[in-house]
């Protein structure tokens, strides 16, 4: 018996280090199963029968702003409030019921949630309560919304689409690429490439695509394509992009490929239009026409027709029919020219003599240019063709009587210089001379008066104070006539002498480098070089407001310059080409005459302008090229 005794005692003690052993397993489940609820980020809480809340995680608590303890215990119509409550009712008494609930509903923010009530069965097979737990799934919906919008913008597009593996075997498409091959979507999808596309254009066009793209390349191109009898000829614009996992390993190709072929007929034809129409237009009135160089085919406006000579009903155009019309001597120009705008891709622009069918000449000129295809080969040419025989008539007769009123202007200039030197040399010797012995009249009748001759005395002093101003005057218009320093002495001290007077006179600084003398300069380009500086230094005096002039005479190269540069504020570029600015054309009309130019620079206010003569000089020792005056 003590022994049963002792055996029983071990046994009770056995079970109760086993039962202490399960409580501290329950614990620490119970603790685990806490935290990982809590740890979710759902909101979970547990109902029991009495529709009291008996527990709540911490995103329960998180979501509503209330503490555990504060919500434990209360009843959900009491959490909820009625109205709320009314909404869950059905749903909470099916789940005490043991059904299980699950459903989704919209708050008043917009948000979305699934609810799901989980019920709570005992070991008797009682339901002791549910669980409910509450998931925000907006972001959830919002990506499914997105999905379906999607979905049907691949399934709706008229663009065809399709998705290959590695293997180049269809893994989606859409219904216009299905409809494309005369298939449905479910006879597109395993099959390979080459079985839908057929061998020749898979092995020529799809398989190299593909294998660039699987090589991580985004390939694209427009062309003429037929892949197999059911899709036909259709030209297309195609794109193939790399897919990728979400690794980003290249698993296979995605395939947009637009049928564009109305567009490209459409878009060809406009060009076509627009073409001639751009040709037409530039022309103004003139003649046009197109060659197709692949097919021969030619077609001439009926100006065209008209400036050749031609009947367009009884002349078919062609190449030939237009060289025939062309001059012999001009044919071979014809076809270089042809050539160049070939290969070398230049625009034609080039005088032709033509002979019409009546014998009669005509010049015309023909601008054409050609276009290419994607190979670079010449397709077409496209032109216009004026007829400019009356033109250069007029243009003949334009340079002849140019010329001859240059010749006219050179004339005169020369007539009037030596007109002026005439003049001058008479006034200063003529009148000069009579003035200067009425001087010494005066002086002889002076000193005969006698001493109680004052009044008579002083007026023959005021009438000798009258020739003295008159002999300056006519020394002064007969240097501006023509100043004699300037046959005399050369070009360069008469420029000298004409910036002293300009200084003296306007009160202008001057400053002059004069590093050309020449005395056997040729006197029309001496008179050119001066009058010119006479011209610049009266523009500065009338228009420019400078206060400061630099006159420079030099050699350049085989050449004479003169620069007058002021620091005025400047002419404009409108008062240079001015039809009205006399002076300036007067310039270049005295440069002209001598084989010369005048160049006039347009300054900003505070630089000035600048005029610059330049004349050609022959002969010219390098020893005429020293500085004779700077000041």
């Amino acid at each position: 018996m003590v022994v049963d005794q002792r055996k029983t005692k071990q046994q009770l003690i056995e079970e109760i280090s086993q039962l202490q052993a399960a409580l501290a397993n329950q614990t620490q489940d119970a603790e685990l199963a806490l935290v990982m609820v809590n740890a979710t980020p759902k909101r979970v809480a547990y109902v029991d029968p009495e529709r009291r809340i008996q527990f709540v995680n911490s995103v329960f608590e998180e979501w509503f702003g209330c503490p555990r303890n504060e919500v434990s215990g209360k009843t959900l119509m009491e959490f909820f409030g009625e109205a709320e409550y009314t909404n869950m009712k059905e749903n909470v008494e099916a789940a005490l019921a043991g059904q299980r609930q699950s459903f989704e509903f919209r708050d008043s923010g917009g948000r979305y949630f699934e609810t799901t009530y989980e019920p709570d069965f005992g070991p008797d097979g009682e339901v002791r309560g549910f669980t409910s737990v509450v998931q925000d799934i907006t972001e959830r919906r919002e990506t499914e919304r997105q999905l379906q919008r999607y979905e049907h913008i691949v399934s709706s597009s008229a663009d065809m689409l399709a998705l290959l593996d590695r293997n180049y075997v269809y893994r989606a498409v859409n219904q216009a690429y299905a409809t494309a091959f005369g298939r449905s979507i479910e006879q597109l999808l395993g099959r390979t490439a080459s079985e839908v596309t057929g061998d020749e254009f898979f092995n020529t066009i799809g398989k190299p695509n593909f294998d660039r793209c699987l090589r991580g390349e985004q390939v694209s191109y427009q062309r003429w394509i037929e892949p197999n009898v059911a899709f036909g000829r259709r030209f297309m614009d195609t794109s193939y992009y790399p897919h990728r996992s979400e690794g980003g390993k290249i698993v296979g190709v995605v395939v947009c490929s637009r049928d564009i072929t109305e567009y490209k007929k459409a878009e060809d034809e406009r060009q076509a239009i627009q073409e001639r129409l751009v040709a037409a237009q530039r022309a103004a009135h003139i003649g046009n026409w197109d060659w197709n160089m692949v097919t021969g085919d030619v077609y001439w406006s009926d100006e065209t027709y008209r400036i050749l000579g031609h009947d367009p009903e009884r002349l078919e155009p062609s190449f030939d029919a237009f060289m025939d019309a062309v001059e012999p001597a001009d044919r071979e120009s014809v076809l270089e020219a042809i050539r160049d705008a070939r290969d070398q891709k230049r625009a034609i622009d080039i005088d032709i003599g033509i002979i019409r069918p009546d014998g009669t000449k005509r010049v015309v000129i023909s601008r054409a240019e050609a276009t290419f295809d994607t190979e670079g080969k010449a397709v077409r040419m496209l032109g216009a063709v004026q007829d400019i025989t009356d033109r250069q008539e007029a243009e003949v007769e334009l340079r002849e009587s140019r010329e001859q009123l240059r010749n006219l202007s050179a004339s005169s200039q020369i007539a009037i210089e030596e007109e002026r030197t005439q003049i001058a040399r008479e006034i200063h010797d003529e009148l000069g001379q009579g003035l200067t012995a009425l001087k010494m009249d005066l002086s002889w009748l002076d000193k005969r008066l006698g001493t109680d001759q004052t009044a008579l005395s002083e007026k023959i002093g005021a009438m000798t104070d009258v020739v003295d101003e008159s002999i300056r005057t006519v020394q002064t218009v007969a240097a501006r006539l023509r100043p004699g320093v300037l046959d005399d002495l050369g070009i360069t001290a008469a420029i000298e002498w004409q910036v002293s007077e300009f200084e003296q006179r306007t009160g202008v600084k001057c400053r002059t480098t004069l590093t050309y003398d020449d005395p056997a300069l040729d006197r029309g380009i001496a008179t050119t070089v001066f009058r010119v500086l006479q011209e610049a230094l009266t523009n500065v005096t009338r228009h420019s407001g400078a206060t400061g002039v630099s006159v420079i005479l030099k050699r350049r190269g085989n050449g004479l310059v003169l620069a007058v540069r002021d620091n005025g504020h400047g002419i404009t570029e409108q008062q240079i080409v001015s039809p009205e600015s006399v002076g300036l054309i007067g310039m270049r009309e005295r440069a002209r005459s001598v084989g010369g130019r005048v160049r006039i620079v347009a300054g900003n206010k505070g630089k000035g302008s600048q005029v610059e003569l330049s004349i050609p000089l022959t002969g010219m020792a390098d020893s005429s090229d020293k500085d004779t005056s700077s000041r």
